[in-house]
């Protein structure tokens, strides 16, 4: 039966070389979300209240629901 691989040998450094880019890709999503982590501590604009968050988020929906809305006319 013919198969992809010559080999055991190279179906097994192909599997190590897609398992070493997929640790490689979770390391700089790791470092992505460590970035943004230290940004956010970092960030010299005041914190807002949970009141104050709700309420910009609220807005922030409203406002893209309006907008969706307006495409659709």
């Amino acid at each position: 039966e013919a198969g992809e691989f010559g080999s055991e040998s190279e179906a097994l450094q192909d599997a190590v070389r897609a398992w070493q880019r997929e640790r490689h890709a979770e390391a700089e999503q790791l470092e992505a979300i460590k970035a943004k982590i230290d940004r956010s501590i970092n960030d010299p604009r005041p914190s807002l209240t949970s009141a104050e968050a709700r309420a910009a988020i609220n807005s922030f929906i409203r406002e893209e629901e309006e907008a969706s809305l307006d495409e659709t006319r």
